[in-house]
C-alpha cells in the first residue's frame, strides 16, 4: 500500500495457496516499522528478518525471527555494528549475516542455539548464499565481492559447538562484467 509520504511499503500476510483471502496479517510496516525479510527457516514456520535496532540509536539493524502463526518477533542477534542480510543454513542450524563492526562490511556465521558467532570474511561482500556439497553434504558460504570475484569458505559446527571455518578460496568462473549485474548460485554452488 502507499504511505502518507508517498512511499510504497509492504506488509506480510499468510496467504493460502488456494487463492482465497489471506487469513492473517503477520507484519504491518505502518505499525511496526520497516523490515527486511530474506528467508524462511527450513521448516517454513518463521521468517528471518532484520529491523532497525532502536536500543542502539545508531541506525544499525538487528536480526529477528517472526513466527508465521502469531506474527510475534523474537530477537535473535544484536551487535554494535548491526546484523542484516541474513540467511538460514539449509539444515536450519546456522545463520549467516553481514555486519559493519570492523568499519567495513564483514560476513559472519551465527549459531542461534549457543549464541556464538564467527568471522567468515572481511571482503567487501556484494552477495552471499549457502551452498551444500553434492558429494558429502558439507556446508560452504559462497559470496561475491564488489568486483564480482567469487569466493567459497567451508563452515562446520563441531561437536563441541565451536565453528570450523575453512580456508577462503577463489572459485574460478568466466563472466563478462559488462553483462553480469547480479549473479546468483543454486544451493549446490553452481553459478
Amino acid at each position: 500500500h502507499n504511505t502518507a509520504q508517498g512511499n510504497v511499503s509492504f506488509s506480510f500476510v499468510v496467504a493460502p495457496f488456494d487463492g482465497s483471502k489471506p487469513g492473517r496479517l503477520v507484519w504491518d510496516v505502518e505499525e511496526r516499522g520497516s523490515v527486511n525479510v530474506l528467508s524462511f527457516n527450513p521448516a517454513g514456520t518463521h521468517l528471518l528478518a532484520d529491523v532497525v535496532n532502536a536500543d542502539l540509536n545508531n541506525g544499525s539493524r538487528k536480526l529477528i525471527e517472526i513466527d508465521l502463526m502469531t506474527g510475534e518477533p523474537t530477537d535473535l542477534l544484536t551487535r554494535v555494528g548491526g546484523a542484516s542480510e541474513a540467511y538460514w543454513s539449509p539444515d536450519g542450524n546456522l545463520i549467516v549475516f553481514k555486519t559493519d563492526e570492523p568499519g567495513q562490511p564483514a560476513l559472519h556465521v551465527f549459531d542461534p542455539e549457543s549464541g556464538r558467532t564467527a568471522l567468515v570474511s572481511t571482503r567487501p561482500i556484494a552477495a552471499h548464499r549457502w551452498s551444500v556439497d553434492k558429494a558429502d553434504g558439507s556446508l560452504s558460504m559462497i559470496y561475491w565481492d564488489d568486483e564480482l570475484s567469487l569466493w567459497r569458505t567451508p563452515i562446520e559446527l563441531a561437536s563441541n559447538g565451536s565453528f570450523l571455518i575453512g580456508e577462503e578460496t577463489a572459485v574460478p568462473w568466466v563472466h563478462n562484467a559488462a553483462r553480469v549485474g547480479s549473479p546468483t548460485v543454486d544451493k549446490h554452488g553452481v553459478v
